[in-house]
């Protein structure tokens, strides 16, 4: 162990200055391969109109909630229905890999990702479309009064490849950068002692 800190503190400018080269050159590896990931998040919020409900009360109230919670568990199965799938990816003219979490209360967390942000913006509007129109077919079956209370998408570029580009390149460069340095100092003592 002393003679591993010996060598890391002599040589600690060779070792950072490979790190640096090895961790630009990941990062512009990464840069180069252009394959960006966007991720959409879709919050949603199931709610029932209430003013169908003459003098609601606080249990009626209460009752509703606790309906809009239950059919947001059928919300969140809908994406798994293969025809809602299908219907999304022919409008998109684009498989995107979707998936639904139903969250506390009455809230669904619906994520999508693709490498273009284009196919994103696209497939929510589609998404928001085949969902308004599902709960309107089930509220005309049913005769309930679901509806979205909240609808709320962000799409951003996900950043995991590149913190994993980066730690890639910090790792590797202070493993090349040692043992560089450690093959250096055995070359460099072998001459010594051929010279003798």
């Amino acid at each position: 162990m002393t003679e591993f800190l010996k060598l890391t503190i002599k040589y600690w400018k060779q070792i950072m200055a490979i790190t640096v080269i090895t961790l630009l050159g990941t990062v512009a590896f990464r840069a180069s391969a252009g394959n960006e990931q966007y991720t959409g998040t879709t919050f949603i919020t199931i709610g029932v109109e209430e003013n169908d409900v003459p003098n609601a009360t606080n249990s009626s109230i209460y009752e509703n909630v606790q309906a809009a919670d239950h059919f947001s568990e059928s919300v969140q199965g809908w994406f798994k229905n293969p025809s809602l799938i299908k219907t999304i990816e022919e409008k998109t003219g684009k498989k995107i890999e979707m998936n639904a979490k139903k969250q506390e209360k009455q809230n669904v967390v619906i994520t999508y990702s693709d490498t273009k942000k284009d196919n994103l913006v696209k497939a929510d509007k589609i998404i928001k479309e085949q969902l308004q129109r599902s709960i309107e077919e089930y509220n005309s079956a049913t005769g309930t009064h679901f509806h979205l209370a909240l609808y709320n998408t962000t799409i951003e570029e996900s950043t995991k490849s590149y913190v994993l580009y980066i730690a890639l390149g910090i790792f590797v460069g202070l493993f090349l950068g040692i043992s560089l340095m450690a093959v250096y100092q055995k070359f460099q003592q072998e001459l010594k002692h051929l010279a003798k």
